[in-house]
């Protein structure tokens, strides 16, 4: 079977859109960074007695969780590239036909959306006093700096998707 040539929308992203999509998965990236040690029984500063012991699944749970995490800001560029706009050539039966815009428009808002609630509420108990207490200010610095890049995920991927949706609402 004979499939069509991949169809590209002819309007580009904005160049700011394209920025911020690029940056997602460098900015996830500290956090994922921060997660490594975590699998391997290092507390990272972290003094807390009712913490469970180390336990083997530890490190396949942190580290599936990473690359989960950062596959899914990758997923972002696919909102500012050509290969986000057709579902991959390799998956059967729906391989290389273009993704509906309202379908992706709508996925990636509800991301957006999810991981604003879910990390802005984590830095607002962070700077509420609602945290684990760390050995060290640099610790603390640390996790801080981790959590804060997480924060910035979801605004910019709703602002990404803004434009998406923009670009594709006459399709």
């Amino acid at each position: 079977m004979t499939r069509p040539p991949l169809q590209v929308v002819a309007r580009p992203p904005a160049r700011w859109a394209v920025r911020c999509a690029y940056a997602v998965p460098w900015m996830i990236l500290p956090t994922a960074l921060w997660r490594l040690p975590f699998a391997f029984g290092f507390s990272m500063g972290m003094v807390d007695p009712s913490a469970p012991p180390w336990a083997w699944w530890a490190v396949p749970y942190t580290l599936g969780l990473i690359v989960v995490i950062e596959v899914l800001a990758v997923l972002t560029v696919g909102l500012v590239e050509p290969w986000g706009e057709t579902v991959p050539r390799w998956l059967p039966w729906v391989g290389g036909v273009r993704a509906d815009p309202r379908v992706v428009a709508a996925a990636a808002a509800i991301g957006g959306l999810a991981f604003s609630v879910l990390w802005i509420s984590d830095l607002i108990r962070w700077l509420l006093g609602d945290r684990v207490e760390f050995s060290s200010g640099w610790w603390e610095t640390i996790a801080l700096v981790g959590l804060l890049t997480h924060v910035a995920w979801g605004p910019l991927l709703l602002a990404v998707t803004v434009d998406y949706w923009r670009r594709h609402r006459a399709d």
